[in-house]
């Protein structure tokens, strides 16, 4: 991911994107000037909760320090998530939750968004329990606490528990075919646009839209993927001058009004005649 600054912006500001693999989303800034790299799974097989939740590091290759998980609408970090898939009655990890069952579908709805990140395929099934867990699971971050909770009843908890168990543990879905769409957005920032999207190599962009600031980026196996944003302001500048006419003295100031937009906003201006 490339931000390139446009007419306008200044190299280092900050800008967010939503990177969105088959439903799961991961957010990640990234400066005016400069690129940041995510790693992109295209074919892997299912890992259970066990796995991830010994091995930060396979969640932190997909998430790495830079990047968040999208759960609910908590941004989660790779540290947070294993707090998460770590947590038991007798080991809470500063995890609330208000059943033992939710605290299972949310381990397993995460074990499966890492899955996919992975690069593992979830079959329509998967698909649609991982946007019901991911609709019905209300996730608080304050501190060090994270706190769950959710409007699902225990019946509906335990059969998308059984959906998302089953793709975790290889039982549905499989390894993909080595290449991935990511559907990239980036956030609105104040008094700018995105005034072009590009990828290298070029043929990786697809459903490019700059109304949307979005494009639909291709990653293959073995290979790199680089989609550039550009920038610029949407903010101009009015420059008001005074002329010394015959018979005025240089430095007598005068007043202006200045309308601007509609409903118009009057702002007074001084300027001195030069």
């Amino acid at each position: 991911m490339c931000k390139v600054a446009g007419a306008g912006i200044t190299a280092g500001d900050q800008f967010a994107f939503s990177l969105t693999t088959q439903g799961v989303a991961r957010t990640v800034s990234v400066a005016a000037g400069s690129c940041t790299s995510l790693l992109v799974g295209t074919r892997a097989d299912a890992q259970t909760q066990g796995f991830f939740a010994n091995h930060l590091s396979a969640i932190g290759a997909f998430v790495p320090g830079g990047a968040r998980l999208t759960i609910d609408s908590a941004q989660l970090t790779a540290a947070q998530i294993q707090e998460i898939l770590t947590s038991t009655a007798g080991k809470p990890n500063g995890v609330t939750a208000s059943s033992n069952l939710l605290l299972t579908l949310a381990q397993q709805l995460l074990v499966a968004d890492l899955n996919v990140l992975s690069g593992a395929i979830a079959p329509a099934p998967v698909l649609t329990a991982m946007g019901q867990a991911n609709a019905g699971l209300q996730i608080a971050v304050n501190g060090n606490a994270i706190v769950l909770s959710t409007p699902l009843s225990k019946a509906e908890m335990s059969a998308l528990i059984t959906t998302l168990t089953a793709f975790n543990e290889g039982k549905l879905g499989g390894p993909g075919s080595g290449s991935t769409s990511i559907r990239i957005v980036e956030t609105p920032a104040t008094n700018t646009k995105v005034s072009a999207i590009a990828c290298t190599p070029r043929g990786a962009c697809a459903d490019l839209d700059l109304i949307g600031a979005a494009v639909t980026a291709t990653v293959s196996t073995g290979a790199t993927t680089e989609a550039s944003f550009t920038n610029t302001s949407t903010v101009g500048k009015l420059k008001v001058c005074k002329v010394a006419g015959t018979g005025i003295t240089a430095g007598t100031p005068f007043t202006f009004t200045v309308t601007v937009g509609r409903p118009p906003r009057n702002e007074a201006l001084t300027s001195q005649a030069a």
